[in-house]
């Protein structure tokens, strides 16, 4: 198949790392699978390394130099004039929603009859920041997009939900997770680098919460719980690593507030070795997250064997559940009891441990899930 990925943003900033990063692993394991893969992005800040290292899999990347940056809405006049090259692909794939470049490909998809497949990546919600730009998006492009895209893919069932409320009829909907690249897993760092680095002695059992530094990470409610509960376990230190996104400045006031200065290391972000680690030399793992569609760090700390504690507001709360730890409801009670479970009982720590690596590795790998994408492309092709 000749595939077209499609995506606003190629770079590493705090809010599309992790996209970044999935198309990357989506891209390098179709082409694996002998597809022909061109990737459409812009030149914010984008990442020349990333498209370095899709050359060697014979990945092509076309970057559209950004006309204009409306709040975040990139205007790309290049992408029109390249249009009439759409017709060799054999189908489209969307990545995000709310862009520019979407409404422009969908548009000749459908004008072409090429199919195309829309994955929201968790940013079908309108209810956190720019909620009336969003709602006006979804009027004028969005609910016409979704309704012209031949199959929609959901990462969770909590993200399906969200295309059933918008109309989006069952069948049409396909739920393909995310996943992790099992060969940055199989041999797993020497235990106590990342202590040695951040002098933390051995019997001090290590937190730890890697992702965006954000409000919709529930990182309030993780202060909140961590403050009471050390009180009584004054030998745990919780370490919060991740890029600044706009919430860095506010919970360095929380934790002055909370006079636990001395018990919190702010690393910044940790990317490759470095994050492996950290997740290998802590105890748990935290994703406290108030919204999240998916939460790919709760699958990275399971194929380190850390075990990890979830909201029910997070999607990989379906994979980490039985599995790899505990799945919470979304406040400080919940969260203070399920630290006390999981640190007080070393032999509840290895069974998620040794249980939640072996389910990531043998069911949330790239190779697996890919394969359940290009049958998903299949599918769409099947009418033509």
């Amino acid at each position: 198949m000749r595939i077209l990925e499609a995506i606003q943003k190629f770079s590493y900033t705090s809010d599309n790392i992790s996209t970044t990063e999935i198309i990357f692993n989506i891209s390098k394991f179709l082409s694996l699978l002998d597809h022909g893969v061109t990737i459409y992005s812009t030149n914010y800040e984008v990442n020349q390394q990333k498209i370095e290292d899709l050359r060697q899999y014979n990945v092509k990347v076309l970057i559209f130099r950004i006309f204009w940056d409306i709040d975040g809405f990139i205007i790309t006049p290049g992408l029109i004039n390249n249009l009439s090259d759409i017709k060799k692909f054999d189908i489209i794939h969307l990545h995000n929603y709310r862009t520019f470049q979407n409404v422009i490909l969908a548009y000749y998809a459908k004008l072409l009859n090429i199919p195309y497949v829309l994955q929201a990546e968790g940013s079908l919600k309108t209810f956190y920041q720019k909620k009336n730009s969003k709602i006006l998006f979804d009027f004028f492009f969005g609910n016409q997009m979704i309704k012209n895209a031949t199959k929609v893919i959901a990462v969770s069932e909590q993200e399906t939900k969200q295309y059933l409320q918008l109309g989006v009829p069952n069948d049409k909907i396909v739920i393909i997770p995310f996943a992790i690249d099992p060969e940055e897993y199989t041999h797993l760092p020497d235990m106590g680098s990342f202590r040695k680095k951040y002098s933390i002695q051995r019997n001090t059992k290590i937190i730890l919460y890697i992702g965006r530094i954000h409000k919709m990470k529930g990182l309030e409610i993780l202060l909140s719980a961590y403050s009471e509960y050390v009180t009584i376990n004054p030998d745990v230190l919780l370490v919060i690593a991740g890029p600044d996104d706009g919430y860095l400045d506010e919970l360095n006031r929380l934790i002055k507030e909370l006079h636990l200065d001395k018990k919190i290391i702010i690393p910044g972000p940790l990317y490759g070795p470095q994050k492996i680690e950290a997740f290998s030399d802590a105890d748990i793992f935290i994703l406290p997250s108030y919204h999240d569609d998916f939460g790919i760090t709760a699958l990275e700390s399971m194929a380190c064997g850390t075990p990890v504690i979830i909201t029910d507001r997070c999607g990989a709360a379906e994979v980490v559940h039985n599995n790899g730890g505990l799945v919470i409801n979304y406040d400080k009670n919940s969260l203070i009891n399920a630290m006390t479970t999981l640190l007080s009982d070393n032999n509840l720590r290895i069974k998620y441990s040794e249980l939640g690596r072996k389910i990531v590795l043998s069911n949330y790998n790239w190779n697996d899930i890919v394969g359940r994408l290009e049958k998903c492309y299949e599918s769409c092709l099947s009418p033509r």
